[in-house]
């Protein structure tokens, strides 16, 4: 994490902090934390190093007697030489890369192994290196697949959520009651059920010009924010589908750049839902989620939003709770639920005590 740092304050001038492993910039400088799991998980391999494959007959080496693993020693920094492995996270001068180089930091996780992972050093031969190289990307695909990926542009590290509620009726204490505000919707949403439902019809309507309104996307903000627990519901219709979003009041309104609409800049994301996928937004980079529409049993989303721990997670709503899918950042202002509702479509905020229709 030291040469990560290093780096950053070097170019802190430019206020774009970039990760020399994943490539990504940000415009907040991250917070470093080292992956417990993913770390421990390679030591541990590395400690137990490759197995190799029983010999019988012939081949059968000879037995010797057993010998003291080998003390762990510190490894200076040297220059890479040909056939070593340069450091991919020390910038500048190249090094022979190193364990606390390979497992030292991480920003995020991928759900495809790096090149970080690839083989063991110390290991001299191709066939053990290939034999790591496959053991320890089929641990990482497993504890990636075991757990909900973070995918968020304004994710800072990874945590496993734990302080989720666990069931139903625990979230419901966390309710909000939302409604609508006209003052931001945008003039081709139809505004109803008591602020409640927005309809997209095609037709303008007639709303008084207010500096706080969407004039170009499909859109509308609503009046309350989000601070502490918050869970609410929505139930939404019609082929082109709905954005469910999360917004900072900051966001600009009018035109139909990036910086406008939902999910496509750092001021917002949005769950873009419609019946034949389901995709996640945020600084304009497009997630597709692992859902299965077909299987829905309906319409209905929930959305529970821990404020301080940066915690979104959302869920499927029928006879069951289903959790599709969580992201972890960090929010730096108060947070609007939004909407953007595509032609012919509608989206209705529900009281989760009760069916939606």
């Amino acid at each position: 994490m030291d040469c990560i740092r290093r780096y950053w304050d070097e170019n802190a001038q430019l206020r774009v902090y970039s990760c020399p492993q994943c490539r990504q910039n940000f415009n907040l400088r991250p917070v470093l934390a080292r992956n417990v799991v993913v770390a421990e998980m390679v030591e541990k391999l590395r400690r137990t190093g490759p197995q190799a494959a029983p010999q019988t007959g012939a081949q059968a080496a000879p037995q010797t007697a057993p010998q003291a693993a080998p003390q762990a020693a510190h490894v200076p920094h040297c220059d890479a030489r040909p056939g070593d492995v340069e450091c991919d996270v020390c910038t500048g001068r190249k090094y022979k890369a190193i364990k606390s180089c390979l497992s030292s930091s991480s920003l995020t996780v991928s759900r495809e192994p790096t090149d970080l992972f690839s083989f063991d050093v110390s290991s001299r031969s191709s066939n053990l290196r290939k034999t790591f190289s496959k053991k320890i990307k089929k641990k990482i695909d497993n504890f990636l697949n075991s757990e909900v990926a973070v995918v968020s542009g304004l994710v800072m590290h990874y945590n496993n959520p734990t302080d989720a509620p666990r069931n139903r009726n625990e979230i419901l204490q966390y309710s909000q009651e939302l409604s609508m505000d006209s003052n931001t919707m945008n003039e081709i949403l139809r505004l109803s059920g008591g602020n409640r439902v927005a309809t997209n019809t095609g037709k303008v309507q007639r709303y008084p010009n207010h500096p706080e309104r969407f004039d170009c996307w499909p859109q509308v903000l609503c009046r309350e924010s989000v601070c502490g627990r918050a869970y609410w519901e929505v139930e939404w219709s019609g082929s082109a589908g709905v954005g469910i979003s999360l917004s900072y009041r900051s966001i600009c309104r009018k035109g139909r750049g990036d910086e406008c609409k939902f999910g496509n800049n750092v001021q917002s994301t949005n769950l873009y839902c419609s019946p034949s996928k389901y995709t996640f937004w945020d600084s304009n980079k497009k997630t597709k989620l692992n859902v299965n529409t077909s299987k829905l049993k309906s319409s209905r989303l929930g959305v529970y939003v821990d404020y301080s721990a940066g915690i979104v997670n959302y869920f499927s709503i029928s006879d069951t709770m289903k959790l599709i899918y969580i992201v972890q950042g960090k929010f730096t202002q108060p947070i609007y639920p939004g909407f953007t509702v595509y032609f012919g479509s509608a989206v209705k905020l529900c009281d989760p005590s009760m069916n939606c229709r």
